[in-house]
């Protein structure tokens, strides 16, 4: 589910993204983060304006009961701008040109509310934190949350009555231990079978 969240923001961040689409401006790089802000800060901006996604973890767990959990999972929604004037205009933006803080709200303003189309909660705003400020660049991180229910276990009224029981057993002193069972070989075998009437 949390690879599905993930493209799902990608998505929707990309159809949104040209001159005649809704946020009016470009997006060159629109993508799962993949350690695109390691390195020069020279080489980060290649490729900005960006918009990276990543899982940024469960914030809150919660039993349903009958195997079912409810997890609030955040994702992080980094932006990059770059604008070799100075870091004001990389910030503010110039003209067309998207700075960081619009893109922020443009991320936020697009995502908030919506449900992607997935079983999930409507996503929620978090908080934003600058990453990167030099001299050119200016990179900042939209946290965003929603809610999934996942099921751990089937619920006992959904499995199959008990049939059959088979083991095979490798035993260590007869030299043939296999990792993968059931094994071809094994050297003791246990089935068992409800009583039939």
């Amino acid at each position: 589910m949390i690879g599905t969240i993930e493209q799902g923001i990608i998505d929707k961040i990309k159809a949104a993204a040209g001159a005649t689409a809704p946020l009016g401006y470009a997006l060159p790089t629109v993508a799962s983060y993949g350690g695109e802000l390691e390195g020069p800060v020279t080489e980060i901006a290649r490729n900005f304006p960006a918009v990276l996604v990543m899982f940024a973890g469960i914030r809150r767990s919660e039993e349903l009961g009958g195997g079912a959990w409810k997890h609030t999972a955040a994702f992080a929604v980094i932006v990059g701008s770059q604008d070799r004037r100075n870091n004001t205009a990389a910030r503010r933006g110039v003209d067309t040109k998207p700075g960081s803080y619009q893109m922020v709200t443009d991320m936020l303003t697009l995502l908030t509310g919506t449900d992607l189309d997935l079983e999930i909660a409507d996503i929620r705003p978090g908080r934003v934190t600058a990453l990167i400020n030099s001299k050119t660049v200016s990179v900042y991180s939209a946290e965003i949350e929603t809610d999934f229910i996942l099921e751990y276990q089937a619920a006992a009224s959904d499995l199959d009555a008990f049939a059959i029981l088979n083991a095979d057993w490798d035993i260590p002193t007869l030299g043939n231990v296999s990792t993968v069972l059931p094994a071809d070989d094994a050297d003791a075998t246990d089935t068992i079978k409800p009583e039939t009437e």
